[in-house]
């Protein structure tokens, strides 16, 4: 540029550097691009991590929970049956031996001469029992084998503990502070269903009365529920230990079979902590269903809950 013109070639070679710099300006944007593209992939990586985490922290502590649980259950378990040595005077060690549980299976109608295993058993029994009589049941569980026996092989046994039955009645003096603590008991609510009486039947573990401490059940339909004066509420001294429970009008199977009508629940879960001082009541809005053949006449009811309760 002599005259103060540029001249073409000035021209040109200002586009030229221009476009170096616009180019290398591209370059430069391209590489941050890639950079951050490079950045948000490990990023998403992490996030992907960190949800593992956050899913192996959330399962591993439910399993904690499981554990915990199981302890607990287990703990309370081995109360219970300490609760019950004291009781019967059974020394500890003896807890899990044969006679004591023989005597109780006798106890509970099965007659001496017919203590049998049965390869059809359905496994509705008590599994501490059938663990105690049969270590074959021990070998299946453990070894996931176990030896053929007929079916029907006599268990040849002398009673010499004089184990007693459970009582269907415990001995509670009336001044014994724990009949004013509402955890105590377990309540019905009985306006809906207008049963005359109202039965309770547990199993599943060996139970306890809350207050006395002494062996607690009977046999099907269990043990009537005192009626709170002046209202369509029944209540009972809790068991500890099991966790089945049925609640019923209380009428005995043979008296079914002869056409009498009965109502109850279905079986029910049960948990003598988070049950203690609750109310169940039945859900009426759903009819109950009568069973087959010889239970024609016991109608059933499905649903239902516990509550929590005030007297």
């Amino acid at each position: 540029m002599l005259d103060g013109r540029y001249s073409a070639y000035d021209i040109e070679s200002i586009c030229s550097r221009y476009e170096r710099i616009i180019g290398d300006a591209r370059k430069s944007i391209e590489n941050f691009e890639n950079e951050e593209k490079k950045l948000k992939q490990e990023l998403d990586g992490q996030y992907v991590k960190r949800d593992k985490l956050t899913r192996s922290l959330a399962d591993n502590m439910v399993s904690l929970k499981q554990q915990k649980a199981g302890s607990d259950k287990y703990k309370k378990e081995y109360q219970t049956a300490i609760t019950v040595l004291k009781h019967l005077s059974v020394p500890e060690n003896r807890l899990f031996s044969d006679e004591p549980v023989y005597n109780m299976l006798i106890e509970k109608g099965y007659p001496k001469d017919k203590l049998v295993f049965d390869k059809y058993e359905s496994g509705r029994h008590e599994p501490m029992y059938w663990r105690n009589i049969y270590p074959e049941f021990l070998q299946a569980m453990f070894e996931h084998k176990v030896e053929a026996l007929e079916c029907g092989v006599p268990i040849k046994y002398e009673d010499r503990t004089g184990f007693s039955s459970i009582p269907s009645v415990i001995s509670i003096a009336p001044d014994d502070p724990g009949l004013s603590v509402k955890e105590n008991f377990i309540y019905f609510d009985n306006s809906r269903t207008k049963w005359d009486k109202v039965f309770a039947y547990w199993w599943d573990a060996i139970p306890t009365n809350k207050i006395s401490g002494g062996l607690y059940g009977d046999e099907w339909p269990g043990i009537e529920m005192e009626r709170i004066e002046g209202t369509d509420i029944y209540r009972l001294v809790m068991p500890m230990g099991p966790s089945k429970i049925v609640f019923s009008s209380g009428v005995k199977d043979e008296d079914v079979q002869k056409g009498t009508i009965a109502y109850q629940t279905e079986n029910m879960d049960y948990d003598d902590q988070e049950n203690a001082g609750q109310i169940f009541r039945i859900d009426t809005s759903i009819e109950p269903r009568a069973g087959g053949a010889y239970e024609k006449t016991k109608f059933k009811y499905s649903s239902g809950s516990w509550e929590d309760f005030e007297l």
